[in-house]
């Protein structure tokens, strides 16, 4: 295996470890997703939290990374179903400002994120 010079700059390390284990990282990303899903699935929100948080930053290195705002929305969408509203609406606000107006996706993605926001705000008065 290639060793990575470490004293390089903060750009040209994560340049190099996305080039040389950039795959590796792609598929940690897709398994912890995954498992957030399967946790999710079996009201394990908490594990499934943790497991899609640890995906969104193994994705900085991934050489085929998701698009942040998905897994940032679906930790908005757990922290909805353990019905803590302000944690949801956080990661709601950090989802949305993520949204690239330039992208092919952005008035599917935006849709999206509204209806998150109806959701959020529909669930907030049961907590209230």
């Amino acid at each position: 295996m290639k060793r990575i010079d470490t004293s390089l700059d903060f750009i040209e390390f994560n340049n190099k470890v996305k080039h040389e284990h950039g795959d590796f990282y792609t598929k940690q990303v897709d398994l912890f997703f995954e498992r957030a899903m399967i946790n999710s699935q079996n009201k394990l929100y908490y594990s499934a939290i943790q497991d899609c948080k640890f995906a969104l930053a193994l994705n900085e290195f991934s050489s085929n990374p998701i698009n942040k705002h998905y897994l940032i929305g679906y930790i908005s969408q757990l922290y909805c179903d353990l019905n803590q509203m302000e944690n949801a609406m956080y990661y709601y606000q950090l989802g949305i400002d993520q949204l690239e107006t330039s992208c092919d996706n952005y008035k599917n993605d935006l849709n999206l994120y509204n209806n998150l926001r109806e959701h959020i705000d529909f669930e907030s008065w049961k907590v209230a």
